[in-house]
């Protein structure tokens, strides 16, 4: 019977518990896609910490299409919740300053923000800060790729939310919304909803109460995520924060 990997890290708060039956929707070098009986969203394997969300597990390596999962037995569960950050804190709204900053700068490397694309998703964003409603409408499934950019600046906005104890209230918004975009994106603005996001955002949330240089590193390693899946959810954290 094929066997789930030699090593299993950590998972995410929302990785199903025990053995299970799988098909394989998509894999990657470093990710694959399943779709598990019973789990009405997609779960995943991933082989890189920082690549760890709620619906995934962190592993050594990634199995074969064999179709069953086993039990790993006691590991590491991630909650993925966000911090709540004080933004009556002068640190705070410091870091949020210098982390605005240099989102301007690594989106320049890459080439966005001057396009009609980026417009565009400039021109949802702000509807999203006087309606969330009409805003998550707007955005849901807007842009290209396996995860699109509407839905990642999303998830990054309601972060921001939960971090300021409000993010309940995007819930029945957004869930009604899903079936609007791609069965990978779907997954990650589902886990939002339940105020549960990636290692990767929680850190850079938890960067921003901290001295020193750690909000360019979280920013660094969000950076690196898809072509701008991390800059696209970092700039609706940041602007949640902001809203």
């Amino acid at each position: 019977m094929p066997t789930s990997p030699t090593e299993v890290l950590a998972v995410g708060a929302l990785f199903p518990m025990g053995a299970f039956s799988y098909t394989v929707h998509s894999e990657f070098a470093s990710a694959v896609n399943w779709r598990v009986e019973g789990q009405p969203f997609l779960v995943s394997l991933v082989t890189k910490p920082e690549a760890l969300h709620p619906r995934s597990a962190l592993v050594t390596r990634l199995p074969g299409d064999g179709g069953h999962w086993d039990d790993p037995g006691p590991v590491a569960r991630h909650d993925g919740t966000m911090p709540f950050l004080p933004l009556g804190s002068a640190l705070v709204q410091r870091r949020i300053g210098l982390v605005e900053a240099h989102l301007r700068v690594l989106k320049a490397r890459k080439g966005l923000g001057e396009d009609a694309f980026s417009l565009r998703l400039d021109q949802g964003a702000l509807l999203l800060q006087r309606s969330f409603a009409q805003g998550a409408a707007a955005l849901v499934g807007f842009g290209p790729g396996l995860t699109p950019a509407g839905d990642d600046y999303l998830t990054g906005f309601v972060a921001a939310r939960w971090s300021q104890g409000s993010g309940m209230a995007c819930k029945a918004d957004l869930l009604p919304l899903l079936s609007r975009t791609n069965a990978v994106s779907a997954a990650f603005l589902a886990s939002a909803a339940e105020g549960l996001f990636s290692d990767s955002l929680v850190n850079l949330a938890l960067s921003l109460g901290r001295g020193g240089t750690a909000w360019k590193t979280a920013l660094s390693v969000l950076g690196d995520q898809g072509h701008s899946s991390g800059l696209d959810a970092a700039s609706g954290f940041v602007h949640g924060l902001r809203s």
